[in-house]
Formats: structure tokens, C-alpha cells, sequence
């Protein structure tokens, strides 16, 4: 593209200055042009203003800012001339200029000589100018072809100006359908009704490519200073000439200022180039219209009437589960299956809005989508969750066993394996030697079974060792989980316990129960979060323990001190002793050997803890309980079992991927009907409860009976009598009841002599016989 040269024009003087380097400033030009001006008066800077003529289009710039010569500059690469015309104007008092001695106003000649046709005038730096010149840089309509009118400019004595007009080839077809659009057109778009920002919109919008393209600087401006942005109170409200991405984002501001003023819209078009709306109720005068701009980049709001006389309600806006799911995200966080009732409150209270409960059904699963994330999607990045973990945690154990070969192309789920170092750390340095292993139901999309080992610290509270979700529950996949377990935590320790239920896995199950139906990558990811808080909150207590023993162990040594005073002791030298219990009728003789630390009931050799025998003996010999106390109930030990902690992994979006393939979620059979969640009980499981409810007659208003069976009603009472008719016929008859009806007969006569018994009058045998059916 060739250089850009400016040529200055005074007074019939023309001087070249140059290439245009782009170290050149307004001030650079317009002391040059001083030299010129000085013998006509004009000595000073501030006296002069300088136009910039394209000679091309006659298109005229004022060079009073740095970014009117930087649009001098955009002109020379959009249009590619090389040489810029700049006439030096003079600055009257009354603040128009002349261009030797002939006024200018806005940069436009009004006396002597008018604009040339199709010159325009551009001011840069003043906000109004620009708008003005958005507001007149062009007329035509942005779906206009050149075809329909033929555009021709004669040259007309107007004050020794040129003036515009348009030629209409009479004998064509489009001539009568012009004359005739003068009228019509003119009446239905006149700008007469509207308001200047109305008609700034609406020429902007109607503006023809190539005008866009010349004014490209001064449009992207434009386009900056109406782009449409939230209130500094945080809420939505259009304006005429706002600017938007799409039509998609200007539906959805809409949306958002209809929910805030509470009324609906009747939607007329809703297109990508075009969106018009009106009051949903008839004869009301809200009014809304936008379009996109010719080059398709933005969608502006052209017209706006936001009169809205109709009553406000709350029953009629159409709200979308979407935009419920946003409001509703901190409430879906804190609890999943938050009752629908309690969005339905909230919703209202907040918004003051009424909406249905499928609506709110569909938000609740939108907004765990957009809290959790999709169950399909749980599986994909396991790969780089091993590799992040093993990168975090270099001592942690984490394997993905997938199934490559039962579909092509695909890599399916099976099982995932995890322990950490700091649960390793905890079994084999602090736990008790005892372990609990159980399953539950994943109640995601996709199912699946998560196995899970829990140890017990020190001081009798559950400690999960390791997880491992895998697609069913049998002896594979069980032996597949002992495995690695084994591998992992095996130590050879004779375990010391107290109980042979499996409640501390049943805790285990319902701690972690909130995050049982999210997708897997984030289940897994939670509950490590939810043990690293957990580890380092028991290690912070521990600090502050004053005791050599655990708590819950004091505790219940406390509690068996005050039992064991109650028992006769009797010594057999230093360490061994025969205890008397009370506790037994008759009495009962317990030998306590201190030495080998053993007891005929058995509980100290079981559990590792003293017995209420062994401590009337210790009590006896004046011994310290703590020395026959093993060291995995210290305090030290419990210190010990928390010492080392869950490293932090980064954000997601952080890991590095691995190259291998994306797991996709295993193959999963629908039955039949909806999916339970609860879980089946056992035989000899106390069963849920079912509701209690109670029956009331919406006739008569009486209770255990409704109102179909209602005796009150008369189709009810007719349908008796035919009953109680057809039974006497058949007790009369020569044929024997059978054994249906005679038992009925002897409850009906148990009922009489009940009533008898409680002084209401007795009923004859036959009328009985009548009632049996009833």
C-alpha cells in the first residue's frame, strides 16, 4: 500500500508536507500551516482549524484530536489513497470558521458553497459530533437494493451549491411503487414522532455496508459506548441503542427484566436478524424491537416503548428452568435433594414469583448439572486424576482397571482403586489391628458399588483406609479390592476388639451418603477433601489433650473403676489375684493374672483394655491403670495416627493430561419402572415405617370410610338394601348357607350380643341375618 502524503490548501496556497510518519501529531500539522496563515493574521495555532478532504469520496475529517489523525490513518488502509487534502479554516468569535472569509459551520460550508455530494463530515473527539454524524452518515435501508431507485445528482443553482436529487425513470416498475412507498412509508416510518436517540438507532441500523466500512473507527466506538451493561445496583434495564452480542443475549437481558418487573411479553418474531415484542395482554402500549446490523456482528435494540399500564403479576411470567437452575445453585450445593417445597418458598420469597413444580423439578436437575457437572462426563479425565494424585502424593496407590476389547473404539469403566499415605500412615502406626469391610450403592446414573475398608483409631472413632468403586459387587470384584488391600496394609498383627458388628462401616456409608449420586471423578474427590479436613482436625484436638490416654478410653475406664470398687479382691502374691463379682447371684470367682495380663471373663484378652476384674486388682495392688493399657490407646499414638497428612491437588483444569484415551461410563441395563434408592432390607432389619394416615368422608365428614363407600350417600344406601334383600332370600330358602356366609352370620351375631352387652337395643336374628352383607 503506498505511503500517505498531506497536502495543506489556503487561500489558493498549497504546500506539501510529506509523508504522514507515524510519529506526526496534530500539533506537527497545524504549526506547519501557521507558516501559511501568518501574513493573513492568523499567527497562532488556536486561530485555525484544519479539515482533511479524502479526495476520493469528498469524505472530510476534522483534525482537532489525535484520534481524528488516527482515523486519517484507517482511511488510508481501508480505502488505500495516498494523498489527504487539508484546508486550514478560519476560527471566528462566534466559534463557526471560514475557509477564506466564507462561514463553515460544523465543519460543513453554508454560505458560498455547500457540501459536494456525497462529502460527509466527521468530528473525532466530541461524543455529540460522533453521534451526530452516526445519526446522518447514511439513509438508506439496510435490506435496499441499488436496483429499486436510481440514484442520479444534478447540479442545481442553489446558492451556488450543488444539491442532491433523485431521478425516477417514470416508465419503470419500481416508479409507481416508490411514489407510492413516499406516502406510505413515510407515514409508518416517519421520524417525525420519534426522538433524536430513536433516530440515531434507527439510521445506524438501516446503514449500508460500505458506509460501515468508511466509518469503521467511529462505529466500533459506537458500539463500545452502548454495549449494554448490568446497573450498579446489580439490576437489568434496557435503553434505546443498546448494543448486544445476539439475539440469544438480548432474549435473555429481556428475560431478566420481565422477571424483575413481573409482567409477560407476547413474543411477534424471534429470529437470529430480528425480535419483536409486546404486552402479553391486548390494547397495552410496551413495545420492544431489535435487530442485527447489517455486517451480522451485534444486535441493537432499535425501538422501545417501556410504558407498561397493565397490572403487575406474579402468575403469568414465564420463567425457564434455566434461569430458576441459576438462582437456585446455592441452595442445590448445600443440600442435592433439596425438597422442591423449600425452592418453591424460596423462589418466592426472593422473587416474588409462583412456579410450578415440574418447572422447579427441571431446575433442581440443571442446576446439579451445573454444580456437579454430567455423570457421563465423571469417568473421562480418570486417567489424569491417577496421574495428578501420584504426582501430589508420590507414596499413594491408585489404579484404573477398564475394558478395552467389548466394544471397538471404546474404553469402558470397570474398577478404580485409591489409598493414600496418610491412611497407610494411619493403620500401621495409630489404628487398632482391626479392620471392617462393607458396600454400598452408588444412586448416580450409572450405578455401581463402592467397597470401602475403615480402621479404628485410639480413640474409638472410624477411620476410612481405602476406596475402590467398581461396577457390581461379587466375588471378583471383592477379591480384586482384598488384593491390592493387602498389598497395601498388610503388617502381620493377634486384633484387638470389642465388637463383632460392622457399625462402623455403616457410619462410614452414611458420611459419605451426600455424595453417592455425583458423578465419580467428583465423588472421589470430595470424600479425599472431606478426609483431609477431617485428619487435620483430629490432630489439632489431640494437641490440646492433657491425658496420656484417648478420651473415650478414660472414659470407660472411669466407668468400669466405679464397677470393679463394688468386688472383693483377693491376692495370691504380687500379680495374681482371685475377684469376687457381686454382679452375679450367686457369686462369682474371676482369677486375674496382672503378669500376663488375662482374666478368666476374657475381655482383656480380647479387647487389649483392663476389665472391671483386672482393675479391682490393679486398684488392689495400688498399680496405674496405664501401664497395662496398650500403647495404641495413648495419646501419643492417636498423634501419631494423624501425623501425616493428605497433600492438595490443584484445580482440575490444572492437571496434565496424560495422552491416553478418555474413559467412557460403563454399560448400564434400564429395568423396568423407576429406579429405587433405598436399599433392600434384611429378614430380620426393622423395617422403614410406613405413613400413618387417617381416612375422612368428604359427605358426611366421618372417618375411616370415603366417600364411595359412604352409608349416607343414597345410591350407597339403595345398593345395601338390594344386598341385605338378596341375603335374607337366600337365608330363607330351603338351601344351606355355605361356610362364607355362616361365618359372616356369627360375626354379625357376636356384633349383637357385643351390643347387647353395652345396653344399646338388639337386633332380631332375621334383621342380623339382613345385615350380614351390608
Amino acid at each position: 500500500m503506498p505511503p500517505l502524503e498531506l497536502v495543506i490548501f489556503f487561500r489558493g496556497t498549497r504546500k506539501n508536507l510529506g509523508l504522514l510518519e507515524p510519529d506526526c501529531t496534530v500539533a506537527k500539522i497545524k504549526e506547519a500551516a501557521v507558516n501559511i496563515t501568518s501574513p493573513y493574521g492568523l499567527d497562532s495555532t488556536s486561530k485555525i482549524m484544519l479539515n482533511a478532504t479524502n479526495p476520493e469520496n469528498k469524505m472530510k475529517v476534522a483534525l482537532d484530536s489525535e484520534f481524528a489523525l488516527e482515523f486519517l490513518r484507517k482511511i488510508h488502509q481501508i480505502v488505500g489513497v495516498s494523498t489527504l487534502t487539508v484546508e486550514v479554516l478560519n476560527e471566528s468569535v462566534d466559534g463557526n470558521a471560514s475557509v477564506g472569509g466564507q462561514t463553515v459551520v460544523g465543519g460543513q460550508t453554508v454560505v458560498g458553497r455547500q457540501a459536494a455530494v456525497g462529502e460527509q463530515v466527521v468530528v473525532g473527539a466530541d461524543k455529540s459530533n460522533e453521534d451526530a454524524w452516526l445519526s446522518d452518515y447514511s439513509d438508506r435501508r439496510a435490506d435496499s437494493d441499488d436496483d429499486d431507485v436510481n440514484m442520479e445528482f444534478i447540479e442545481t443553482e442553489f446558492d451556488g451549491a450543488v444539491e442532491p436529487k433523485p431521478i425516477i425513470d417514470e416508465g419503470s416498475e419500481d416508479s409507481g411503487d416508490h411514489q407510492r412507498g413516499e406516502s406510505s412509508d413515510l407515514e409508518s416510518d416517519s421520524d417525525d414522532n420519534l426522538s433524536d436517540a430513536n433516530k440515531e438507532v434507527r439510521r445506524l441500523v438501516d446503514s449500508s455496508d460500505d458506509d460501515v466500512e468508511l466509518g469503521i473507527v467511529q462505529l466500533t466506538n459506537y458500539l463500545q459506548q452502548h454495549e449494554y451493561k448490568v446497573g450498579a445496583d446489580g439490576k437489568h434495564r434496557l435503553k434505546l441503542g443498546h448494543v448486544f452480542r445476539d439475539v440469544g443475549h438480548f432474549r435473555e437481558i429481556l428475560h431478566k427484566v420481565m422477571v424483575r418487573k413481573r409482567f409477560a411479553i407476547k413474543t411477534v418474531y424471534s429470529e437470529p436478524r430480528r425480535f419483536v415484542g409486546t404486552c402479553k395482554k391486548a390494547n397495552y402500549p410496551w413495545y420492544v424491537s431489535g435487530a442485527k446490523l447489517n455486517d451480522g456482528t451485534v444486535f441493537i435494540l432499535r425501538e422501545y416503548n417501556k410504558n407498561h399500564e397493565c397490572r403487575l403479576t406474579n402468575k403469568t411470567v414465564k420463567v425457564t428452568s434455566a434461569w430458576v437452575a441459576s438462582k437456585i445453585n446455592g441452595q442445590v450445593v448445600v443440600d442435592l435433594n433439596v425438597k422442591i417445597d423449600i425452592l418453591k418458598n424460596h423462589v418466592q420469597e426472593t422473587y416474588s414469583l409462583k412456579i410450578g413444580k415440574l418447572t422447579l423439578y427441571r431446575a433442581r436437575a440443571k442446576a446439579r448439572l451445573e454444580v456437579f457437572g454430567d455423570h457421563s462426563r465423571g469417568y473421562q479425565k480418570l486417567f489424569d486424576y491417577v496421574t495428578a494424585i501420584h504426582k501430589a502424593d508420590p507414596g499413594a496407590i491408585c489404579k484404573v482397571l477398564c475394558d478395552a476389547i467389548s466394544i471397538p473404539n471404546k474404553v469402558l469403566f470397570q474398577r478404580f482403586f485409591v489409598a493414600f499415605p496418610a491412611q497407610k500412615n494411619a493403620y500401621l502406626n495409630g489404628c487398632r489391628p482391626f479392620i471392617r469391610v462393607d458396600g454400598c450403592h452408588l444412586k448416580g446414573k450409572y450405578g455401581g458399588v463402592l467397597l470401602a475398608v475403615v480402621g479404628i483409631d485410639g480413640n474409638n472413632e472410624i477411620v476410612p483406609l481405602a476406596l475402590c468403586v467398581c461396577e457390581i459387587e461379587n466375588t471378583e470384584t471383592w477379591g480384586w479390592f482384598m488384593e491390592n488391600l493387602n498389598n497395601y496394609l498388610d503388617d502381620g498383627r493377634n486384633c484387638m476388639v470389642d465388637r463383632t458388628d460392622n457399625n462402623a462401616s455403616e457410619c462410614f456409608n452414611c458420611w459419605i451418603l451426600a455424595y453417592r449420586d455425583r458423578p465419580c471423578l467428583t465423588m472421589l474427590e470430595e470424600i479425599r477433601c472431606r478426609l483431609m479436613k477431617r485428619f487435620t482436625k483430629r490432630r489439632n484436638e489431640a494437641a490440646t489433650w492433657k491425658k496420656q490416654l484417648t478420651p473415650k478410653v478414660l472414659k470407660d475406664l472411669d466407668k468400669k473403676n466405679k464397677t470393679a470398687q463394688k468386688m472383693i479382691v483377693q491376692a495370691s502374691g504380687d500379680l495374681n489375684f482371685q475377684v469376687m463379682d457381686r454382679g452375679y447371684n450367686p457369686l462369682r470367682r474371676f482369677v486375674v493374672k496382672l503378669e500376663s495380663s488375662t482374666c478368666d471373663c476374657g475381655y482383656w484378652e480380647i479387647v487389649g483394655l483392663p476389665c472391671e476384674h483386672a482393675m479391682a486388682a490393679m486398684g488392689y495392688a495400688r498399680h496405674q491403670v496405664q501401664e497395662y493399657v496398650p500403647t495404641c490407646f495413648s495419646r501419643q499414638a492417636y498423634l501419631t495416627t494423624y501425623s501425616v497428612m493428605f497433600s492438595p491437588l490443584p484445580d482440575q483444569c490444572t492437571w496434565e493430561p496424560t495422552g491416553r484415551s478418555l474413559i467412557d461410563p460403563p454399560i448400564v441395563e434400564r429395568k423396568i419402572g423407576r429406579p429405587k434408592k433405598s436399599r433392600k432390607r434384611a429378614v430380620n432389619e426393622p423395617q422403614k415405617e410406613k405413613r400413618k394416615f387417617f381416612v375422612i368422608c368428604s359427605f358426611c365428614g366421618g372417618s375411616n370410610h370415603n366417600v364411595r363407600s359412604c352409608p349416607l350417600r343414597p345410591s350407597v344406601a339403595r345398593s345395601n338394601r338390594v344386598r341385605n334383600n338378596n341375603f335374607e332370600a337366600s337365608t330363607t330358602s330351603s338351601q344351606p348357607l355355605n361356610a362364607s356366609q355362616q361365618a359372616r352370620l356369627r360375626r354379625k351375631q357376636a356384633a349383637v350380643a357385643k351390643s347387647i352387652g353395652s345396653g344399646q337395643p338388639a337386633a332380631t336374628t332375621s334383621e342380623t341375618a339382613r345385615n350380614v352383607l351390608s
